[in-house]
């Protein structure tokens, strides 16, 4: 790498590990992901699980928390060594090529900015405005999601049913129309209420927001004046 140093914030995906055996690529098919928020919160995605943690004193990345998923032998034992990687490193460094996670003047991974945006990424909604005077979480066993094409259009699960609608984008703004969809009733009333009021926000949205932390990314869309009215967690 040159050594035209940029900052380490941002959003990275690993094409190069360093295995006993030497350099190896990723599993075709499979992402590991490194998010480092401005706050020093790191988290991402290491082939079946979530992780979080924050950056260390010394420079590298500090102890990891995680998900518990299993998956395919050879997808949990490179999620291992993703990790075990990380547990090692002691310093960053990032240039216009890419991120390299450092111990000592040895290289242990190289990553290159990701370029997903929101779109094209399954996302899960976690909390929504009430309308009245605060947000609050999704209710119950409620599963609300959303999916943002590169066709403009989004679709999901609003609850109990499944949904579209077209949205644009233009001058860091969002526009979403309203949602056309099924017509199933909720067998819980909470499911129904949870449904009906995530159908109105839709096409009172303004504005959207990306951001990272323990969680993963987060997904965040505003109405006009401002006002948060949905959140969403990316789905690993």
């Amino acid at each position: 790498m040159t050594e035209a140093k940029i900052g380490i914030n941002g959003s990275w995906e690993v094409v190069t590990l360093l295995t006993g055996e030497g350099p190896a690529q990723v599993i075709e098919g499979t992402h590991l992901t490194l998010e480092i928020a401005d706050d020093g919160s790191v988290a991402g995605f290491s082939g079946c699980n979530r992780f979080f943690g924050r950056l260390s004193e010394s420079g590298g990345i500090g102890p990891l928390g995680s998900t518990l998923m299993a998956g395919p032998p050879d997808v949990m034992a490179q999620e291992g060594m993703y990790l075990s990687l990380l547990a090692r490193a002691d310093s960053l460094f990032a240039d216009l090529s890419g991120l390299e996670v450092r111990e000592g003047r040895e290289v242990l991974m190289v990553l290159v900015p990701s370029n997903r945006d929101f779109r094209e990424v399954p996302w899960r909604l976690t909390g929504m405005h009430n309308g009245a005077d605060g947000f609050s979480s999704v209710l119950g066993d409620v599963v609300i999601t959303a999916f943002f094409d590169n066709q403009n259009r989004v679709s999901g699960n609003s609850g109990c049913n499944r949904y579209t609608a077209t949205y644009s984008l233009a001058d860091g703004g969002m526009v979403i129309g309203s949602a056309a969809g099924t017509r199933m009733m909720c067998p819980d009333p909470v499911g129904m209420e949870q449904e009906s009021r995530y159908l109105e926000w839709l096409p009172r949205v303004a504005s959207h927001g990306l951001s990272v932390g323990f969680s993963g990314r987060t997904l965040d869309l505003y109405e006009s004046e401002g006002m948060r009215a949905l959140q969403f967690v990316e789905e690993g």
